[in-house]
């Protein structure tokens, strides 16, 4: 997530497993210049699916085939819950100037 401090650090197993070697913390912030990072789970879904997305407020469309307008809504911090109660089929889930492929079995 954007403007997000992170701390990593690399752990170093032998291959018995009894002996480790850590190395030094390292803070990380990942900088909010960076493009919109969108992910569909599960994909393709039994029912209901989730849209992860690094920006909250972001226009969504859920679009049939047909390019008719199923479902609006706006993204939040965490999971969006897209509608479970649309057909099964392939719809587009237009997020911003994004498109992503979103297949619902039933």
């Amino acid at each position: 997530m954007p403007q997000t401090l992170y701390l990593y650090q690399v752990i170093a197993i032998s291959p018995n497993g009894e002996e480790m070697l850590y190395s030094n913390a390292v803070e990380a912030m990942i900088s909010g210049e960076g493009g919109i990072v969108l992910e569909l789970r599960p994909n393709p879904s039994q029912g209901s699916s989730w849209l992860v997305a690094s920006y909250a407020g972001l226009p969504v469309q859920v679009v049939d085939v047909h390019g008719q307008v199923m479902w609006e809504g706006q993204t939040v911090v965490g999971n969006l819950e897209l509608p479970a109660d649309l057909s099964a089929g392939v719809y587009v889930v237009r997020v911003a100037d994004r498109h992503l492929r979103w297949v619902k079995l039933r």
